[in-house]
C-alpha cells in the first residue's frame, strides 16, 4: 500500500519568547515531510516575505542547480523564473547554463513547457529566437516649396506617396529602356 503524501500543510503562527523576552510570532516547519520534499537537513532556505506565495517560491528553488542559485543570489535571476526553471530535470538545467545567457521569466517559462523533450535545437530555438524582418518603414524627403505647390498640393499623404513611388517606378522603367537600347 502506498502512502499518500499531502503537498498543502496549514501552518499557524505561534507566539514564542523572543527579545528581552518579547511575545515573537514564529512559524514553525518541522516534520518528515519536509525531507519527503527534498529538504533535508542542513538545506539553505531563503525567505522574503512579500506575500504568502513567496515562501513556497523559494522552497522550490532549492531544486535548482547551483550555478542558477548563484544567479538568483545576486539577482540576474528573478525569482519567478528561478521557480520555472526548478522544474527542469538537473540535466537540463546544466544545458540551459552551458548557454551562458540571461533567462527571463517568458523565456523561463518556454523552456519549462518543453521540459522532457528539451533538445539542443529546441533550446537553442527558446533562447536564440529568429527575429521578425523589419517593416519597411517610412523616410522623409525634402523637396523644395515650388515643387510642393506646383505637384502636390490638395494631395492627401497616401496620395503624395503613390505619386512619388509611380514617378520613381516610370523614371527607373525610361532609364532601364534607355540604357538596353544604346
Amino acid at each position: 500500500m502506498t502512502k499518500e503524501v499531502k503537498t498543502t500543510r496549514n501552518l499557524k503562527v505561534i507566539e514564542q519568547s523572543g527579545y528581552r523576552y518579547q511575545a515573537t510570532p514564529t512559524v514553525m516547519l518541522k516534520g518528515k515531510w519536509l525531507s519527503e520534499f527534498g529538504f533535508d537537513i542542513g538545506t539553505h532556505v531563503k525567505v522574503e516575505c512579500e506575500d504568502g506565495r513567496n515562501i513556497a517560491r523559494y522552497m522550490r528553488v532549492d531544486k535548482l542547480i547551483r550555478p542558477f542559485k548563484d544567479r538568483l543570489d545576486v539577482g540576474d535571476l528573478t525569482l519567478t523564473a528561478a521557480v520555472e526553471l526548478s522544474y527542469l530535470s538537473e540535466d537540463e538545467q546544466e544545458a540551459v547554463t552551458a548557454r551562458d545567457v540571461k533567462v527571463d521569466e517568458k523565456t523561463a517559462k518556454a523552456v519549462r513547457a518543453a521540459a522532457g523533450e528539451l533538445t539542443e535545437g529546441k533550446l537553442e530555438e527558446i533562447l536564440h529566437p529568429a527575429k521578425a524582418p523589419a517593416k519597411a518603414t517610412m523616410i522623409s524627403v525634402k523637396i523644395p516649396a515650388e515643387a510642393e505647390e506646383k505637384y502636390f498640393s490638395g494631395l492627401k499623404a497616401k496620395d503624395r506617396t503613390d505619386l512619388v513611388m509611380h514617378a520613381l517606378e516610370a523614371w527607373f522603367a525610361g532609364k532601364e529602356a534607355a540604357y538596353v537600347q544604346q
